[in-house]
């Protein structure tokens, strides 16, 4: 086959191919990232239509309103948020912290030194029930150790009634040491190999500082 060679006009620009690499595959190029982009603005705009998920209400919404202001009003008890903390006193002298937050979770820590993790369900007259999966005990012996939840000699409450006098606020900068001496160890890594949730002893809520 001959050969066929094009001369160009003088003051003409050789013609490209596609396979040049020339102006041809710059513009084609451009044309394709513009298409990509409107693709994208269109899919962010359908996600942006996407209805929103509406946020579960708190496990307290359900209470009656006169346990809500007994607790919020009477007691000075911060509710605006899904977890709400608990001074709880004992009929022995002892006092209990007890954190009831989102998904039924449930934690304690009292003033003999133990601390415990797990559930809770609640009625709407102020009715609390606890179950505790996982508890530790400071020993005299200077050791954190498992404790069975059925076993006997554990202050830590089963029941709650949130409108009875025992019931109050968590004093603000209450924490492991004001509440259970300086005796117990802080129990961080007995947490963790014992397989609770928690992994130290928070007993009350962070405050943000203003902007």
């Amino acid at each position: 086959m001959e050969k066929t060679t094009t001369v160009d006009a003088p003051g003409t620009a050789a013609a490209t191919t596609p396979m040049d690499g020339g102006g041809g595959t710059r513009r084609r190029g451009r044309q394709r990232g513009r298409r990509t982009k409107a693709r994208g603005d269109e899919a962010g705009a359908a996600d942006n239509t996407r209805p929103v998920r509406p946020q579960e209400p708190f496990w307290h919404a359900s209470l009656e309103p006169s346990v809500a202001e007994c607790l919020s009003v009477g007691n000075s008890i911060r509710m605006t948020t899904g977890t709400v903390d608990l001074l709880v006193h004992n009929s022995a002298g002892g006092t209990a912290c007890v954190k009831l937050g989102t998904g039924g979770y449930a934690s304690t820590a009292t003033s003999s030194a133990c601390v415990a993790e797990g559930t809770f369900a609640s009625s709407p007259d102020g009715i609390v029930t606890l179950t505790w999966d996982k508890i530790i005990r400071f020993e005299q012996i200077g050791v954190w150790a498992p404790v069975a939840p059925q076993g006997g000699g554990i202050d830590v409450p089963v029941t709650l009634n949130l409108t009875a006098e025992n019931i109050g606020a968590v004093p603000q900068g209450h924490d492991r040491v004001a509440l259970m001496g300086d005796g117990p160890t802080d129990p961080r890594g007995d947490l963790e190999s014992n397989g609770f949730k928690m992994r130290r002893i928070v007993l009350t809520p962070r405050v943000r500082r203003s902007q």
